[in-house]
């Protein structure tokens, strides 16, 4: 895309923002049981990099709340895609962004669980 990192970073941040689509709760119980798994994604997003993306914004978003950062709580799975799908995000552009984000988040939280 030649973009910089920042420059992604932030525009999907804000497209997220604005996202219309249904978010889950900001309650940590219903976050914590409804986690999603990298090994058991949902009929129909079985085999795209988006999923992998899905699970590390999820995980992202979920330390977020912890530590009273974010506003919302984090989109369900069909309106996240459907966003990265409408900005003509390429899939598995953001794995690596993730991954890092999930290693950093595995690194300060050592009660938190990665998958």
């Amino acid at each position: 895309m030649g973009l910089i990192r920042e420059v992604v970073e932030t525009k999907l941040a804000r497209v997220e923002l604005e996202a219309t689509g249904p978010r889950l709760p900001k309650d940590m119980a219903v976050l914590e049981k409804q986690r999603p798994v990298m090994d058991a994604p949902p009929p129909g997003a079985e085999g795209t990099p988006r999923w992998g993306e899905y699970v590390a914004y999820y995980e992202k978003r979920l330390e977020e709340l912890k530590q009273g950062t974010a506003v919302e709580g984090p989109l369900r799975w069909v309106p996240y895609e459907q966003i990265l799908k409408r900005a003509n995000w390429p899939e598995g552009h953001l794995a690596s962004r993730h991954s890092a984000s999930r290693v950093a988040i595995s690194r300060s939280s050592p009660g938190m669980q990665t998958r």
